[in-house]
């Protein structure tokens, strides 16, 4: 009697130890994001090379945190060495920026050496916990050149990069995607009031992208457009620009310059206040002339 419950009760245990690590598991697994807005922006590394970070303005502000693999978040000194990664590798990476609103959040450029593909949500530089209830860019000039001539960085197939601000501030996405070349579609821009200068620049050679972004906004600004695809040579169809009527000085200014592929306009309003200069050069050297475009 005493073997028999003996081995009933060593039954019952082994039965409870394989559920409690099938719901641990189970947990584990539910746990982790699906939406790229819960995730943090992360690379994922498809060869073995190096990644560093670069501060243009380090201040008093946090650095840059990373975590590899899950690991712990480790701060990126100021001026620190690259660090290296494995094929399959995962980087994430965080931020809190202090400070009230408004406040100089000093942008950074990551780098590397290796392909990698990029997704998550670049709010994760602003906010390492709360960054999906994140919608503001917080300062100018923040993400301003975040990958810049970044030839590495590609799409992942089913994740995208969010860029979900909806309030910008002055120049905070120009240059952001500059000369990243491995970029095949940008990511979408909900924005519907700009801000001078923010998307100046953004995918400047760009030359393997081929999807544009719906583009919302319905209140320009200042030069906010200026440049955003040029020379990107893969690009064939332009978004349309029919949100906003109201034209602001160069806000269109050579936003197509160089797409020598592009087959089709960009939609624009029916009836327009124009500005100075408003869409100068928005087709040079495109292939493509709109009618009564400004010189």
């Amino acid at each position: 009697m005493k073997k028999a419950t003996l081995i009933l009760i060593s039954i019952l245990l082994a039965l409870f130890a394989f559920t409690a690590c099938n719901n641990s598991i189970d947990y584990i697994i539910d746990d982790q994001p699906t939406d790229p807005m819960y995730m943090p922006l992360t690379l994922e590394f498809t060869a073995a090379g190096e990644f560093s970070v670069k501060y243009y303005d380090y201040g008093d502000l946090n650095p840059v945190k990373f975590s590899i693999n899950g690991g712990e978040h480790v701060p990126f000194p100021d001026g620190g060495a690259s660090i290296l990664v494995h094929a399959g590798d995962i980087v994430c990476f965080y931020r809190d920026v202090d400070g009230a609103k408004g406040d100089p959040a000093y942008h950074v450029n990551i780098a590397c050496t290796a392909d990698c593909y990029v997704y998550g949500n670049v709010m994760s530089l602003f906010d390492s916990d709360d960054f999906a209830e994140l919608y503001s860019v917080l300062s100018q000039e923040s993400l301003m050149g975040l990958f810049f001539n970044n030839t590495h960085i590609k799409n992942h197939d089913e994740i995208d990069l969010v860029l979900p601000a909806t309030e910008l501030y002055p120049r905070c996405y120009k240059l952001m995607f500059y000369g990243c070349t491995g970029l095949t579609r940008a990511p979408a821009l909900p924005a519907t009031t700009l801000a001078n200068r923010c998307y100046e620049n953004m995918f400047f050679g760009c030359t393997g992208l081929t999807v544009a972004p719906e583009l919302p906004a319905n209140t320009l600004a200042d030069i906010c457009y200026y440049g955003m695809f040029k020379d990107c040579s893969s690009l064939t169809l332009a978004p349309a620009l029919t949100a906003a009527n109201v034209m602001k000085s160069y806000c269109y200014a050579c936003m197509f310059e160089k797409c020598t592929n592009i087959t089709a306009p960009a939609a624009l309003p029916t009836v327009i206040t124009p500005a100075v200069n408003w869409d100068i050069n928005m087709y040079k050297d495109s292939g493509y002339t709109p009618p009564n475009l400004v010189n």
